[in-house]
């Protein structure tokens, strides 16, 4: 916002047309294709799964989260508009894409949720998230929202160390399948929130059940249970019969494809999780900035 005028695709079209392929059909590389694509580019994107959106598709099934859809849907429709030539269900590897010859790749592969990244508020890695039962916050809601919600059980802890609204949309989520959700987060409030969502999503994940620890770290987690201690007064709960131990921390960047590629195409940029996982504006200006350069 702010820089319409020297940043419109339109302004900015190319004299000469390249052949340019984006890997990855979320936020970051779908704005790159159209934009590449509407300043004259030759645009095909690779997706490897069967529908465009990426992380988009699991963000927006969070309770009171749908209109997060447009981020991926407006983009979508645009390089359908564009005629960017889209490959869903396609794996791209160094070979495939080399083979294609590209004038340049733009890697938007995406980031990973772990249960060990980094997380500036709490000691990582939780001793015992090794254990079977313990997973990442995306694997969580995928399970709650597929054939084997089930296997998530009745009792469920959740690690949210970010603060963001992963932690407390899966557990309101959870607690209205009429789950027992125990929310631990280290910080008093989810401070990456603005403070109208935070207003509006932790008082809503609350009454929906979810029993809410801020100031609060997970310890360790043993067989089938978990250790709480309070922050501030130093004192433990041990929480039994946990079927599942959910952690959000911060993910990791898919960025082998764009290591594999240095040396064998003319020119490889990376963009949005592939370089760091962040939010989808940064991810969409890294991914229109990419579309403008090249």
């Amino acid at each position: 916002a702010g820089h319409e005028r020297e940043r419109s695709a339109a302004s900015g079209h190319v004299g000469g047309a390249g052949v340019l392929v984006v890997v990855g059909g979320g936020p970051a590389g779908l704005e790159a294709a159209w934009v590449a694509a509407a300043r004259g580019h030759e645009v095909t994107l690779v997706e490897q799964s069967g529908r465009l959106g990426g992380k988009v598709r699991l963000a927006e099934q969070l309770p009171g989260r749908g209109e997060l859809r447009d981020f991926a849907d407006w983009r979508a429709a645009e390089c359908a508009r564009q005629g960017v030539d889209i490959k869903l269900s396609s794996q791209a590897t160094a070979e495939t894409l080399t083979a294609m010859s590209p004038d340049a790749v733009v890697v938007a592969t995406g980031g990973r949720a772990t249960t060990s990244g980094r997380a500036k508020w709490h000691h990582m890695p939780v001793s015992g998230t090794d254990r079977s039962f313990v997973m990442n916050h995306e694997q969580a809601l995928e399970q709650a929202l597929g054939a084997e919600s089930d296997e998530l059980g009745h009792r469920i802890v959740i690690l949210d160390t970010v603060g963001h609204i992963e932690g407390l949309g899966l557990g309101e989520l959870l607690a209205g399948q009429q789950r027992e959700v125990t929310l631990v987060m280290p910080l008093a409030t989810p401070m990456l929130l603005d403070a109208e969502t935070m207003a509006n999503a932790l008082p809503r994940a609350v009454g929906a059940g979810v029993a809410w620890h801020p100031t609060s770290a997970l310890a360790s987690v043993g067989e089938h249970e978990a250790t709480i201690v309070d922050l501030l007064s130093g004192r433990t709960e041990v929480i039994s019969a946990v079927d599942t131990v959910v952690i959000r921390t911060h993910g990791l960047p898919n960025d082998e494809l764009y290591f594999e590629l240095a040396g064998r195409v003319p020119e490889v940029i990376r963009v949005g999780d592939a370089v760091a996982v962040r939010f989808a504006d940064r991810a969409i200006f890294d991914g229109h900035m990419a579309g403008r350069r090249l």
